[in-house]
This record gives structure tokens, C-alpha cells and sequence, in this order.
């Protein structure tokens, strides 16, 4: 869970904040390289996280098949919900705004359970 929601976070924070930047080119070329880099970008923070918290907090983490479409799936919808959203509003403080708002709640509401 950790992992999908640090892959959100990165993937709509990140995708809002450069797209206005992106020189223009084909829909499909701009997502494609988008989702390929962003999800190399996030992947190894996220495993680091995990590993350093699963140490720190003496969990014991449990890894199957399902975290790659999971972990390639929740990459692929917040860099399309980033990019869409990064695509549709032409002003760069208004993406400023909505970038903030998204670290603010998804931090705020994450569940953080230390026992």
C-alpha cells in the first residue's frame, strides 16, 4: 500500500509541475515517455523507503508477482490524471495550487500506523 501511494504522489505532483515545460509533440509520445521516465524516477526512491522503513520499524515485508502490474497500473493512471490535468489548465499557478493541494491531502488522510 505504501508503495502504491508513494507511486500516486510522485506521479501527480511531479507530472503537474512539468508539463507546462514539455515541448509540444505527439499525445501519445508525450505520455508514453512521461509514464517510462516517471515510473524509473519513482521506483527506486520507493523500494529505498521501504526497505529503510521495514528496518527502522522491524516489519517484515513480503514481496509477490502482484506488486509489478499494481506498481506499473498506479503509475499509469496518476501520470494520465497529472498529465490530463497539466494539459487542461493553461496557467501555471493554478497548477502550482492544485500540485500543493494533492502532497497536502494525500499526506494528510495517508494512514500512518506505528504500533
Amino acid at each position: 500500500m505504501a508503495n502504491l501511494r508513494s507511486s500516486l504522489v510522485i506521479g501527480l505532483v511531479v507530472q503537474l509541475a512539468w508539463v507546462p515545460e514539455w515541448p509540444s509533440c505527439a499525445a501519445s509520445t508525450s505520455v508514453t515517455s512521461t509514464l517510462t521516465i516517471f515510473t524509473a524516477v519513482a521506483i527506486p526512491g520507493t523500494v529505498a523507503a521501504l526497505v529503510v522503513a521495514g528496518l527502522a520499524y522491524e516489519v517484515e515485508l513480503s514481496v509477490s508477482w502482484s506488486i509489478i502490474p499494481a506498481t506499473l497500473l498506479t503509475s499509469a493512471m496518476a501520470t494520465s490524471v497529472g498529465q490530463a490535468l497539466a494539459n487542461v489548465i493553461p496557467a501555471p499557478r493554478v497548477i502550482d495550487l492544485i500540485t500543493n493541494l494533492v502532497i497536502f491531502l494525500v499526506l494528510l488522510f495517508a494512514p500512518i500506523v506505528v504500533a
